[in-house]
């Protein structure tokens, strides 16, 4: 479960559960914890996530033990995707204001959001296209700026754009550095939809960072939570295990992929 809390004895679900013929005990773990175990067995290290949010966990003897940022988009998730969209839209909103530079994220922008690009004039005291924006992303709840974010890494060589992923790549660092301790080398896990499918973030949040012993990937953290499973059952989860894990969650996604691929379109 995502969020600054986990509840560590949910007695409430367990008894809906047996109540209803299903004899489960269930025990919430934190995503980060799940993320950082799926991409590795090992019971130490670290795991930096970028998302809609951000933050950075370090695990100790197989228990999360320090977490950085994460506490929203009010206050922080510094780097997330959520970030990077919302600077999306205060630097284009500034460049059609001339409060900032000029940068192609202002067209950009418009055109995701199904405005009219070649629409000039004044609105309200306003360029037209500043009041037509603001007017959309107002009624956007906060965090689904995060949708912009890709807006970002497609606008590569404008000057604005590389110095919004630069400054998130630089606070994702600094999160990821809060967590650092000399006693535990690594691996590093790298989740999230920023980190995992934006490869130049990942690059420059590693050229900011000290060197890891390892750097690992994951999507989800499908693997993680079936290896916390085990290992809250009192079943040792070694590389070998890990290994099973993994190869089998991904059989099982390829096969609902297929499915779904494959699925006979609804009849009108």
């Amino acid at each position: 479960m995502a969020g600054g809390r986990v509840v560590s004895d949910p007695d409430w679900l367990t008894e809906a559960a047996a109540a209803e013929g299903l004899p489960f005990r269930f025990r919430m773990e934190s995503d980060l914890h799940a993320t950082f175990a799926s991409g590795t067995a090992r019971d130490e290290g670290y795991a930096v996530v970028s998302g809609t949010g951000a933050l950075a966990v370090r695990v100790r003897d197989g228990e999360i033990d320090l977490v950085s940022d994460g506490i929203g988009w009010l206050f922080g998730d510094c780097g997330s995707g959520f970030w990077i969209g919302q600077q999306v839209a205060r630097e284009a909103l500034a460049g059609l204001d001339r409060r900032g530079a000029p940068t192609v994220l202002s067209t950009a922008l418009l055109e995701f959001l199904g405005l009219d690009t070649a629409e000039h004039g004044v609105l309200e005291g306003r360029p037209r296209a500043v009041q037509e924006i603001i007017d959309v992303l107002y009624s956007w709840r906060p965090v689904e700026l995060g949708r912009l974010a890709p807006l970002a890494f497609a606008a590569a060589g404008d000057a604005v754009a590389e110095d919004i992923i630069a400054r998130g790549a630089d606070a994702l660092a600094t999160t990821l550095r809060a967590v650092r301790t000399p006693e535990i080398p690594g691996p590093v896990v790298f989740g999230g939809s920023v980190l995992t499918k934006q490869p130049r973030m990942v690059a420059l949040v590693q050229e900011r960072s000290e060197p890891f012993d390892e750097v690992l990937f994951t999507h989800d953290g499908l693997v993680g939570a079936a290896s916390l499973a085990l290992k809250r059952s009192g079943i040792s989860v070694d590389e070998q295990v890990y290994q099973r894990l993994d190869a089998t969650v991904a059989q099982q996604r390829a096969r609902a992929e297929d499915r779904t691929a494959n699925a006979a379109p609804p009849e009108p």
